[in-house]
């Protein structure tokens, strides 16, 4: 590369302003020009004024700096080659703030954005989504705190919404699915296996009064209990029906019950099988 140009203070070349000390380098065989030195630039990318301020070489950011783009989002931290690497910080034009450690220029490692909205995410990140160990709260006050992937709970988590409502168990894309429990906010419970963010398999519900409805389920509903008399026989069969969330009613079936339980069993299995993929209930 031969040397063209010396800026020390302020002035400009080749429509690039700078502030500070730098050198304009421009390779033999092209008409491309480089800038090294150390303090502030200025210049056109084709879309508008960028500013660069820190230690520039071969026209780009390496080291501690900032820099604003021509979409006026700003960057702040380390660079390697013009993109964020370690601690660092970015700021969007319409106020969302990205600040953690970055792997060019994606949150890599702990990290927190704050939405424009008031909703964050902090925890640790992989290419800007909470994966692993994180919180998200959101503009409303709703929580969820867990085990991340992909910005959704996955694994071991609890969610807490403005409502007062409570989820919490274990997750996958978002939704409870195995063991877990759902509180209402009339502090109804709903707690056993869980199958896309629904009562499945084993499980029962206790209602603000006390009452315990335990057995199997089906879409959050029961397929059965059995009542017996004082000597242990069984002479009576309730369906218990999930309604609007908090309301229940009862029927009895004593013509088709067994009917009923045989296509139930088989759904539970179809469920544990993977294979049952709308589910009614009874």
């Amino acid at each position: 590369m031969e040397e063209v140009y010396k800026i020390n203070g302020n002035d400009t070349y080749d429509n690039i302003t700078c502030q500070g000390n730098f050198t304009f380098y421009k390779c033999l065989d092209s008409t491309s020009i480089f800038v090294m030195g150390k303090g502030t630039m200025v210049f056109n990318d084709g879309g508008g004024n960028c500013i660069k301020i820190g230690n520039i070489r071969n026209s780009l950011l390496n080291g501690q700096g900032k820099m604003v783009d021509s979409n006026g989002i700003g960057y702040e931290g380390f660079f390697e080659h013009d993109l964020l690497n370690g601690k660092g910080k970015i700021t969007s034009e319409d106020g969302i703030i990205i600040e953690g450690n970055f792997k060019n220029d994606l949150l890599y490692g702990e990290g927190k954005i704050t939405f424009k909205d008031g909703t964050t995410h902090e925890g640790n990140f992989k290419n800007n989504l909470l994966t692993d160990k994180g919180k998200i709260t959101c503009k409303d006050g709703t929580t969820h705190e867990g085990n991340f992937k992909n910005n959704l709970l996955n694994g071991k988590g609890k969610t807490i919404t403005k409502d007062g409502y409570i989820i919490e168990g274990n997750f996958k894309n978002g939704f409870l699915h195995g063991k877990g429990k759902y509180t209402f906010k009339h502090r109804t419970t709903h707690e056993g296996n869980f199958y896309n963010g629904i009562l499945n398999g084993q499980g029962k519900i206790i209602l603000n009064n006390g009452t315990t409805h335990k057995g199997n389920f089906v879409n959050t509903s029961f397929i059965y209990t059995k009542k017996s008399n004082k000597n242990g026989i069984f002479t009576k069969y309730d369906n218990i029906i999930l309604q609007n969330g908090v309301n229940y009613t009862r029927t009895s079936d004593y013509d088709n019950i067994e009917e009923k339980l045989t296509s139930a069993y088989k759904k539970l299995q179809e469920i544990n099988d993977g294979t049952y993929t709308k589910i009614q209930s009874e």
